[in-house]
């Protein structure tokens, strides 16, 4: 048994496939409800909110569509996750349907019962970042920011370095999340210049308004069988400081990270977080026009024309 008091929401066509795939999650320990038609959906996810809403897309019956908006309709609903069973294994087309209804996560069904299982706790455990709810706006100020896969900016290196410094963090990243990578803007004590976003521990830091951190990330449910954790390189620690910008979309995150198991100290925490606050600004004022600077009046000039005013 893994987890009794996740609850889980199936919003599928009732029939025998549907049954097998309930009886196996219940099997892992979950708590699952299957919830065949539209009438009264939200009025049971508002009466007994769920970890986890999936729902089917391949429906004869009833269009998963019309499912996932009347639950994203309400506000009421707006905090529970949900995720969409595509069919479809084209991802590019995948994305912009899950964006557009409000969904946070995918799961598919051509791997079999086994494979819909697994997706669906990455999901219910966060081993998968959910997306943000403002994640198509996110994506589209992450663009308008025009700083994804540009050269390195020496002022940024410099606060990487100094950010590793300050933490006695081996490495240090100006990380930006992307629609399927974090890609890196600058970073020390790291080789590789982006990594899938499904395995990014900035992908969850970016939910949050605070500093993310992960003491130990070997006991932490989400991390432990991430292979950047149990391969190189190695991220046991991570500490990440959101790049909010003043608009409110979190694009990425300035972090350190250590293989070894530790904690920042609370001075630590709020260098970081300064240091995240002054890159953010570094990328926001890249995409603001400048306005052009007025010379000031010649003081000589002003003084000569007023002595030319002819007095009464």
């Amino acid at each position: 048994m893994t987890g009794m008091s996740k609850r889980i929401l199936l919003l599928f066509q009732d029939g025998s496939a549907t049954q097998d795939l309930l009886q196996a999650i219940a099997l892992r320990g979950y708590h699952v409800t299957l919830f065949s038609g539209l009438r009264g959906v939200v009025e049971r996810v508002v009466l007994q909110p769920p970890d986890l809403i999936v729902i089917g897309l391949d429906r004869p019956d009833v269009d998963g569509r019309d499912l996932a908006r009347l639950i994203r309709r309400d506000a009421r609903c707006a905090a529970v996750p949900i995720a969409l069973c595509l069919p479809s294994p084209e991802s590019g087309t995948a994305r912009l349907q899950l964006l557009a209804l409000g969904a946070q996560g995918m799961v598919r069904p051509e791997g079999g019962a086994a494979k819909l299982i697994s997706d669906i706790e990455d999901l219910l455990h966060r081993r998968r970042p959910l997306l943000p709810s403002n994640e198509q706006a996110r994506l589209a100020k992450l663009q308008d920011l025009s700083v994804l896969d540009t050269p390195p900016d020496p002022v940024l290196d410099a606060i990487v370095a100094a950010a590793s410094a300050m933490a006695s963090a081996p490495i240090a990243l100006v990380s930006l999340v992307d629609a399927e990578r974090q890609w890196f803007k600058a970073r020390v004590g790291l080789d590789a210049t982006e990594t899938p976003r499904d395995l990014a521990f900035c992908a969850h830091a970016i939910h949050g308004s605070e500093i993310f951190e992960v003491p130990d990330s070997r006991k932490d449910d989400r991390f432990a069988q991430n292979p950047l954790v149990q391969g190189a390189p190695h991220v046991l620690f991570y500490a990440g400081a959101p790049l909010t910008t003043s608009d409110g979309y979190a694009v990425g995150t300035l972090c350190v990270i250590d293989h070894v198991p530790r904690q920042l100290t609370s001075a630590q925490r709020e260098s970081l977080a300064h240091l995240g606050r002054a890159v953010t600004l570094l990328l926001e004022r890249g995409t603001r026009p400048r306005l052009p600077v007025q010379p000031p009046l010649h003081p000589l000039r002003s003084r000569t024309s007023e002595r030319a005013i002819p007095r009464p």
